[in-house]
């Protein structure tokens, strides 16, 4: 950078200089001296006439006579000052030439604003220092107010620079303070709002698997906005999500809006742009002032800052939803592991008061205990919904054909439309029922000879009936089954009594025995009454 006060700080374009002289001899005589030395000459005869000059083209400096016909040179002296000298780089010196010796007309010179004088008659040599020395104070002076702006400018980015950082700050310091999304998007917006000095402005998201948008926070907007953007901001909004740019308009202020009806809003909205596509839009309003592009920029760069805030929410949603639900499953797990448990101690308990040999008691409770297993696992493949009921009894079916060793076909599982389901806590007792009724036909039934055991689910107008088949002899007619010794008949009395208030029923003919119980409809909150056929 050139030294302020170096010869060098001197521009090679020609420099334009004014002389204001009334004695023609004395003008032309200036005029070819500075000339010859390469400057830009213009003359004016009266003060008149050199101000009309410069307001045509400034001159860089101007020699003023003070003794001048209508308006003296200390009136023009003044006016050229306050027109073109106002110390940002328009510094336009005046060097007076005066035929007067006296101090006096030099102090009154120069308190009209007069930087220089010169006395006439004048050496070439002095005329020319002090015009070189004026020009180099102009030329100084202008490098000073160019280094001064180029300060400024420097100063007004630094200052911007800081602003937007502190803006991002801010935003990003929402993002991390608060990562549950509704208070963590209103706080976004004031945010927003504030940085920006809007009034008012709002957070639009896009639905789940939609385009459509709804405002999920605004600050200084009527209730309405709160479920789907106002008036003409609809369509704003939508076109914005639909083509990703920020967007500016004008409209009028509603009544009951904002304070100011009839007054005119502007309104900025740019898209919310994630990782994983747009999220949704955010917007700004205020009165009347449009908003700058370097506001216009800075909203987008806090936008995109929201965008990744309002992701990592969603985000820290998903994994709380996530981790409740896997708390709900072990609590499901342990749940089930204890019925379990309890179910497996009873069956043992309830099994050594019924069988007379241990050997006996230990297959029964073993075939149990597996055909439970199996159950629990089709079970867990429900993930916990309503328990279809038919492949649930043909996967216990399968199960007591396998233990005892018998082919699939041995039991053949129909089921009536429409399908039944049960909750998975009734659905298995219903299961252990049925293996009790399909295992006690397999040991009293079939005595050990091949045949057929049916099973069959139909839905009725009092109930969904669960009925066993078998090839077996006819049960004696005095048979009381609470006092009977068939330890599985009896489970199966004590799981229908205890879950749903019902009973075991069996009845029998030469070749043919059935063992069945109807559970009300009420315990099937699937079944509509008017899929049940009329029996």
């Amino acid at each position: 950078m050139t030294p302020v006060g170096d010869n060098r700080a001197i521009s090679t374009e020609p420099k334009s200089i004014l002389v204001v002289e009334d004695n023609q001899t004395t003008s032309d005589l200036v005029f070819e001296i500075l000339n010859q030395e390469g400057y830009d000459v213009v003359q004016a005869a009266s003060g008149e006439a050199g101000m009309a000059l410069m307001e045509q083209q400034r001159a860089d400096l101007v020699l003023l006579d003070l003794m001048l016909p209508g308006i003296d040179g200390f009136e023009v002296c003044r006016r050229l000052k306050a027109r073109w000298s106002d110390g940002e780089g328009q510094f336009l010196p005046i060097v007076m030439l005066t035929a007067r010796g006296s101090n006096q007309d030099v102090v009154a010179g120069l308190e009209a604003g007069a930087d220089e004088y010169l006395r006439k008659p004048f050496e070439i040599d002095e005329l020319l220092l002090r015009v070189r020395a004026m020009l180099r104070i102009v030329e100084n002076e202008r490098a000073l107010a160019r280094r001064n702006h180029e300060l400024e400018a420097a100063y007004s980015q630094e200052r911007n620079t800081r602003r937007q950082l502190e803006a991002l700050e801010a935003v990003t310091a929402v993002g991390l303070a608060d990562l549950t999304l509704e208070p963590m998007l209103q706080r976004l917006i004031d945010t927003l709002c504030q940085v920006a000095q809007a009034d008012a402005g709002a957070i639009f998201l896009r639905e789940a698997d939609s385009s459509r948008l709804k405002a999920a926070a605004a600050v200084g907007m009527p209730r309405s906005t709160s479920k789907e953007p106002m008036n003409g901001m609809k369509s704003f909004v939508q076109r914005i999500g639909q083509t990703g740019q920020t967007t500016h308009i004008t409209r009028p202020v509603s009544k009951g809006e904002v304070a100011g009806t009839g007054e005119e809003r502007v309104v900025m909205g740019t898209p919310l742009a994630g990782r994983g596509g747009w999220l949704g839009v955010a917007t700004l309003e205020r009165n009347a002032r449009p908003f700058s592009g370097e506001e216009t920029r800075l909203f987008e760069v806090m936008a995109n800052r929201a965008a990744l805030a309002i992701e990592n929410a969603a985000l820290n949603a998903q994994v709380e939803k996530d981790l409740e639900m896997k708390t709900l499953l072990l609590r499901e797990l342990q749940h089930r592991v204890r019925n379990n448990l309890q179910a497996i101690s009873g069956i043992l308990s309830f099994q050594m008061t019924r069988d007379t040999t241990a050997q006996s008691a230990i297959t029964g409770a073993l075939r149990r205990i597996k055909s439970i297993a199996a159950t629990q696992d089709f079970l867990f493949k429900q993930e916990g919904g309503p328990i279809p009921l038919r492949p649930l009894l043909e996967v216990v079916a399968h199960q007591l054909a396998t233990l005892w060793a018998l082919p699939d076909q041995t039991v053949q599982v129909t089921a009536d439309p429409p399908e039944v389901e049960l909750t998975m806590e009734r659905a298995q007792i219903v299961g252990l029922a049925v293996h009790e009724l399909i295992a006690n036909a397999f040991q009293h039934g079939l005595h050990g000879q091949p045949g057929v055991i049916r099973l069959r689910i139909q839905p009725r107008a009092e109930g969904v009936l669960f009925e066993v088949t078998d090839p077996g002899g006819a049960v004696p007619s005095d048979f009381d089954l609470n006092a009977s010794s068939l330890a599985g008949l009896k489970l199966v009395q004590i799981l229908l009594q205890r879950e749903f208030r019902i009973k075991l029923n069996l009845d029998s003919e030469p070749g043919r025995t059935r063992a069945w119980f109807s559970i009300p409809l009420s315990y099937f909150p699937t079944l509509a009454l008017h899929e049940v056929p009329v029996s």
